[in-house]
């Protein structure tokens, strides 16, 4: 398994973040570059990569409601029409609760 060395920056920027809100409009958040670059891992068959992602960082959740994200990346040396997403993700922002 291997792991993001973005993690302090929000993710790795080889990835798009597609975060929709429950009316399909996107709410992605242009990402800044911070960190150095780094090649993307070659990962054999059943292989899994796992990296963590500060999803208020890449995604606009600041009103409640539901979202909807998905990460994708081109193949690496690939034709670009071959790309690698991610499972969808549905995530609830609820109101704030203020007593």
């Amino acid at each position: 398994m291997a792991t993001s060395a973005f993690q302090t920056y929000a993710g790795d920027p080889g990835y798009e973040y597609s975060c929709r809100d429950s009316s399909g409009k996107s709410v992605s958040k242009e990402m800044l570059m911070v960190g150095s670059g780094h090649d993307s891992p070659a990962l054999k068959p059943g292989e899994i990569y796992t990296s963590t992602v500060l999803l208020d960082r890449v995604c606009d959740l600041g009103q409640p409601g539901r979202y909807e994200v998905q990460l994708s990346r081109g193949v690496p040396m690939g034709r670009r029409d071959h790309i690698v997403r991610s499972n969808k993700i549905v995530i609830t922002v609820i109101p704030e609760r203020v007593e």
